[in-house]
């Protein structure tokens, strides 16, 4: 059972109508953004942070309290100008996994976090017609998922993390756009590193409107430049990235790309399911 501040417990149980919703949205570059279903700005009397009205910015459209371990839930959306939030940041995903706490207090008597509701993970973010759109995830919900390391034939290190220990800063390198597609497709025909070299990789944009954004590599070949999902803006010939090779986490990459074999960390010896239907003789 709750224990709620003594005050705020008196209030409730003299079914008082000065209660308001507030929610805190810590992004994990350490930006934080704070609304309230008051009509008016929060100040909160013990930590002094001050929780904006909501104005449709970060509508909590729905709240279920699961029984059990049953995840709680709720959805979050708003319009981006009545938010705050900017669809460079969005796009960018700043917003995923960030941390929400959702709690409710006394508009006329403000304290952070007096009666806790829900404390969870955004999910990732989606652009809709200027509003975003995401899903919370509880703390409880993680314990539906699978833990611990996976066996199998390929690499669960990722390029260049402490596991695989690859140098990516000399592998590192830039370039300009020169024709383009679509938000997802671009060529840059002075690139003449092999097919798929960048498959797998990361694109950062260092200029025009998408600076700052990072985009998975799908596929390349010829200096083409395929994306897994598209860029928020617009690109432009003359737009300048950078771009880092990929990794398709199988053992010929790590040994002919890399030379990183004694860093690799699948098992690409491991019997399949085709050792395990065999007949006896086969």
């Amino acid at each position: 059972m709750k224990q709620l501040r003594p005050e705020y417990q008196a209030a409730l149980d003299a079914g008082v109508t000065t209660l308001a919703y507030c929610v805190r949205i810590e992004r994990r570059d350490g930006t934080v953004h704070r609304f309230t279903s008051h009509d008016r700005e929060l100040e909160m009397l013990d930590t002094g942070a001050v929780y904006v009205p909501d104005q449709g910015g970060a509508d909590i459209t729905a709240i279920r309290h699961g029984d059990g371990v049953d995840p709680d839930n709720f959805d979050l959306e708003g319009a981006l100008t009545a938010s705050g939030f900017s669809r460079g940041d969005i796009a960018a995903g700043l917003f995923d996994f960030a941390e929400i706490y959702l709690f409710r207090t006394l508009w006329d008597d403000p304290r952070e976090d007096d009666e806790p509701l829900a404390k969870g993970i955004w999910g990732k973010a989606e652009l809709r017609d200027g509003r975003y759109m995401t899903e919370f995830r509880s703390l409880s919900s993680f314990f539906q998922q699978s833990r611990g390391r996976v066996f199998g034939p390929t690499c669960d290190a990722d390029l260049g993390d402490s596991r695989c220990k690859v140098d990516l800063a000399p592998l590192t390198v830039s370039g300009s756009v020169q024709a383009i597609a679509d938000r997802r497709t671009f060529t840059d025909s002075t690139r003449a590193e092999a097919d798929d070299w960048f498959g797998g990789g990361l694109i950062t944009m260092t200029s025009g409107g998408n600076a700052g954004i990072s985009r998975e590599v799908e596929s390349f070949s010829a200096g083409k430049f395929t994306l897994w999902t598209v860029f928020p803006y617009e690109l432009a010939v003359g737009d300048t990235y950078t771009a880092t090779p990929g990794c398709r986490k199988r053992l010929q990459d790590c040994r002919d790309k890399y030379d990183n074999v004694v860093n690799f960390r699948g098992f690409p010896h491991l019997p399949g399911r085709d050792v395990v239907n065999r007949f006896g003789g086969q």
